[in-house]
């Protein structure tokens, strides 16, 4: 568009710019008994269409994840997260020994549009996989519990 209908959304937390289509774009939408897009053109009844332009901010938040130790390709490894939605977060260590085994904290950093994962630091050490207390702390991070010490 020309920028007049440009808009900011939200949608899980994220801060995503949009541009409206025009009337005359394509608009892919699933027909009813059909499995191909349908054509929308600028016609009565068509509903209002758009396209992501660019992302805002991300809300990243850090990830329980566990060390993929046959990932190594030098000091880089991919921590594979415990909530299978997120994909495997590329990760620079130099730490991986000691690292191997237990459930970590890892945030990620950013994104490249080339990139099949993104890239994400190193925040903490949870405890080894298996012992009762990370995993229950790993739980409680996964679902965004705040499980820091009562003061």
């Amino acid at each position: 568009g020309d920028g007049s209908d440009e808009g900011e959304e939200e949608d899980d937390d994220d801060l995503v710019q949009t541009d409206r289509l025009d009337g005359a774009q394509v608009v892919p939408e699933m027909g009813a008994d059909t499995a191909e897009p349908a054509m929308r053109g600028g016609g009565g009844g068509a509903r209002p269409s758009g396209v992501v332009v660019g992302i805002v901010r991300r809300a990243w938040r850090p990830y329980a994840c566990v060390l993929d130790p046959d990932s190594a390709m030098g000091s880089q490894y991919l921590a594979e997260p415990l909530d299978t939605r997120i994909p495997k977060i590329n990760l620079t260590t130099r730490q991986a020994e000691m690292l191997r085994g237990k459930l970590i904290l890892v945030s990620v950093d950013l994104w490249d549009a080339g990139h099949r994962f993104p890239t994400g630091h190193y925040v903490r050490t949870l405890g080894a996989v298996g012992d009762k207390e990370a995993e229950s702390e790993a739980i409680l991070i996964e679902h965004e519990v705040n499980c820091a010490p009562f003061s």
